[in-house]
């Protein structure tokens, strides 16, 4: 608890804005250097492709299977609210469907336009949510958190599977078991701190929250200020094992369609690839697009996943043409149903305001609405 917020914070403040920026560019040279080296590869890979005949390749497509495969990335899309819904559900949050889904769609396509960590769709369907509801910001943002993290932690297990299997599939037995004993080791480190997080120990964690807050001034201060209420939706989450095998069982089912739908691609290109192929660069790209940081993954969760593709067997015209297909469809749906959603969010936002500014105007200066007393029906 800060029992003083005016206490004098001049000595550190000096020390964190010198640091922060440091680790800020030390961050983002790592991330160039990643993305210069992994498109420097591909290029290498693609200069002896015949660019028409890819074309042509691409243009021959089966619209049967394409159809099949954006079937299952919708449906892909969808899946990634229900998951955020059993969070919500969990924090005792029942917002409208329609919103909830814009929401998350309208996230999805932000996060596709802002680089580096993609923070700025979560924030958004929060405080999309939020308004809807009537709720305080960090409640609705800590079920965000549960999602995203739910989210890392599959992608994350699946990757380090994935990487168990290629190196054991190219024949670096020893770095498969030495993969195997460090996802052991990381399982373990995430038991204990799930213990750790449900005892009263784990409340100086909420102190330091409220010791952010004060720095934060008028940019994330609202939702750290709110650090205790996030950080016990946060413990209460957790410590909630059938909630999180659902949401992991939903975010399994989630990278399972876009395993499905690449595999489905090659299929409409008549060139059959081995399906623990697709699920190995599947996971891998994706977590090549994340690390380098670019606007959801473009370029470099692309050429990742050619290079893979051909290391792994596959005609480097077949493998272009495929990722391509498939990355151009995700990037069309996001776009078709992200823009609409935004819209809506704006615009219901936009009257949400208006409303709320009319019923303050109406109210008599001698009136206050009762502390606590609950909404209207009407909302």
């Amino acid at each position: 608890m800060v029992d003083s917020p005016s206490a004098p914070s001049s000595n550190p403040a000096p020390l964190i804005r010198g640091q922060v920026p440091a680790r800020r560019w030390l961050v983002r040279a790592a991330q160039l250097v990643a993305v210069a080296l992994i498109l420097v590869l591909a290029w290498k890979l693609l200069e002896e492709i015949g660019w028409r005949q890819l074309w042509l390749r691409m243009k021959g497509a089966s619209g049967a299977w394409l159809f099949t495969a954006v079937a299952a990335l919708v449906g892909r899309f969808f899946l990634l609210y229900f998951r955020w819904s059993l969070a919500l559900g969990a924090a005792g949050f029942q917002p409208a469907w329609i919103p909830g889904q814009a929401s998350q769609l309208a996230a999805v396509l932000v996060n596709h336009l802002t680089p580096t960590a993609r923070v700025f769709g979560g924030v958004l369907r929060a405080r999309f949510v939020s308004q809807q509801l009537g709720r305080p910001f960090a409640q609705i943002y800590a079920t965000v958190l549960v999602d995203q993290i739910s989210h890392q932690l599959v992608l994350g297990a699946v990757t380090w599977l994935c990487l168990i299997a290629v190196a054991a599939w190219l024949g670096f037995e020893g770095l498969a078991i030495g993969l195997g004993l460090g996802l052991v080791l990381v399982a373990l480190g995430l038991t204990i701190w799930r213990q750790a997080a449900r005892s009263d120990d784990a409340r100086p964690i909420a102190t330091l929250i409220g010791l952010k807050a004060e720095r934060m001034g008028k940019r994330l201060g609202p939702l750290f200020a709110g650090g205790r209420e996030l950080f016990r939706i946060l413990r209460q989450s957790f410590s909630n094992v059938p909630l999180q095998v659902r949401m992991a069982a939903t975010g399994i089912v989630i990278f399972a369609l876009n395993v499905a739908a690449q595999w489905l691609v090659f299929e409409s290109l008549g060139t059959p690839v081995r399906p623990l192929a697709v699920l190995s660069t599947i996971a891998l790209g994706l977590a090549a697009g994340l690390l380098t940081g670019t606007p959801g993954g473009v370029a470099t969760t692309e050429a990742a996943m050619i290079g893979l593709y051909v290391s792994l067997g596959v005609d480097s015209v077949d493998a272009t043409a495929g990722v391509l297909l498939y990355r151009g469809i995700h990037y069309l749906l996001v776009l078709v149903l992200g823009l609409p959603s935004l819209v809506y969010c704006q615009v219901t936002t936009s009257r949400l305001r208006g409303t709320s500014g009319l019923a303050e105007e109406a109210l008599p200066d001698s009136e206050t609405p009762p502390v606590g007393s609950p909404p209207d029906s009407d909302g």
